[in-house]
Formats: structure tokens, C-alpha cells, sequence
């Protein structure tokens, strides 16, 4: 169980069993200047005391030197994917998505994809009259209105489904509330 205090005095109780997948972006050094921040993104197995140990699908670094952004990541096998600790009280912020996020994402996804098709080719295809040579509008925008309705419902299942953001560390660009961990 993670537990979150934001400055404002609320408390967040978050079972990591239910969370897909966590981000914990840590910065290259405690410097009060921005010089870099590491991201490691996987899956989360324990926390305690400050630390959270998770299976590690990828790190991304992203950084500034001589004036040029860079970023490199480092996608790590299925079948290899690093236990590694990190200690929350040096992170920047955690991101944490759950399992019904990524589902509820992933409907979104099939319904924008499978009305995009419908509204773009299968309306068209099946308003054709092959055998006289003509167009039947009104059955184009019944197939097309159907498309653009999965779409109209996809859309919005996406974003309601975005990833929790907790900033742990103010950093330049911040707007949000500042969280810390309770012990």
C-alpha cells in the first residue's frame, strides 16, 4: 500500500496490486537546477519504508547538454525485466496506472479504430451501387453516423482513463499540488 499526503492535507491510500503499470521519474542529481530526470517504467511489486521495488520494462533519460535536448531509453525483454529499489523521497513525481485504466483505455482504442474504418472505408463500399453505377447517400450516412458514433464514445473513454500524476518534488514547469510519502 502507497500512501500520499498533498500539501493541502489530503490523504491517498493507493493499492499497488491494482495498478498496471508505475512511473517514478527521479532527476540526475538533488541540484536546484534541472539537468536531467530518469524515468523508470514498469511494473510495481512492493513498497516500504520510502522504497518501491518494481520490475523495470523500460528507462527513459531525458536531459539537456551543450543547449540539446536528449533523450535516450533502454527497452528491456519480457523474459528480463530488472527488479530494481528506488527511494520515493528522491523521486520528482510517480505516475500510476491501473489495470482499469488500461482496460478502459484499450475499449476506447478498438472504438476509435473500428469507427474510423467503418465511418472511412465500409461506408463508402457498402453505399456503391455496383450493379447500376450510383451512390445510395442515405445508407452512406447511416454506416458513417454509426462509425463516428464509436469514435464519439472512444474518445472520451480515453481521456477519463489517463494515468495519475503525483508531483513529489516541485521542478520548473510545475503547476500541480506537491505530494509527499507518508512512512
Amino acid at each position: 500500500m502507497l500512501i500520499l499526503k498533498s500539501e493541502s492535507g489530503k490523504t491517498k491510500e493507493i493499492n499497488l496490486s491494482k495498478m498496471s503499470s508505475v512511473r517514478v521519474t527521479l532527476p540526475l542529481d538533488n541540484s536546484s537546477k534541472d539537468c536531467g530526470a530518469t524515468t523508470h517504467i514498469g511494473v510495481p511489486i512492493k513498497v516500504e519504508s520510502g522504497m518501491i521495488r518494481m520490475n523495470v520494462d523500460r528507462e527513459v533519460f531525458n536531459g539537456i547538454e551543450n543547449l540539446t535536448k536528449i533523450t535516450n531509453e533502454k527497452k528491456f525483454k519480457r523474459n528480463y525485466q530488472p527488479e530494481i529499489s528506488l527511494n520515493l523521497m528522491d523521486a520528482r513525481q510517480i505516475t500510476l496506472n491501473s489495470k482499469t485504466s488500461k482496460n478502459i483505455t484499450g475499449v476506447g482504442r478498438l472504438l476509435i479504430t473500428f469507427g474510423s474504418l467503418t465511418a472511412l472505408v465500409v461506408a463508402p463500399l457498402v453505399s456503391i451501387n455496383y450493379a447500376e453505377g450510383g451512390f445510395n447517400s442515405e445508407r452512406y450516412f447511416k454506416v458513417a453516423g454509426v462509425g463516428l458514433a464509436g469514435v464519439a464514445v472512444g474518445i472520451p473513454l480515453i481521456l477519463l482513463a489517463k494515468p495519475k500524476t503525483y508531483v513529489l518534488k516541485e521542478f520548473s514547469g510545475n503547476e500541480k499540488e506537491i505530494w509527499s510519502i507518508v512512512k
